[in-house]
């Protein structure tokens, strides 16, 4: 579990204009469906939401995380 994380600016903003909550984008680090690294320690959290995918893109660093944007996308492009 999360208990405490740093929110980008990006990803406050984000989670305004689609109407995402902190608590799912906690639920969905905490309880991703899959996870994937990417680049300079970032990691791509992912949780199925009906007929989209809720991105949750962070970057961990020395036991800290950031979350750095947040976005839905539609399913089909990509696979959990």
């Amino acid at each position: 579990m999360i208990s405490e994380i740093d929110i980008s600016p990006d990803a406050t903003e984000r989670m305004r204009r689609y109407e995402i909550s902190e608590q799912l984008v906690r639920r969905t680090v905490d309880h991703a469906d899959q996870v994937s690294d990417t680049y300079e320690g970032r990691k791509i959290y992912q949780k199925r939401m009906d007929n989209h995918i809720l991105r949750v893109i962070v970057e961990e660093y020395k036991g800290q995380r950031k979350i750095i944007t947040v976005y839905p996308a539609k399913a089909e492009r990509y696979v959990v």
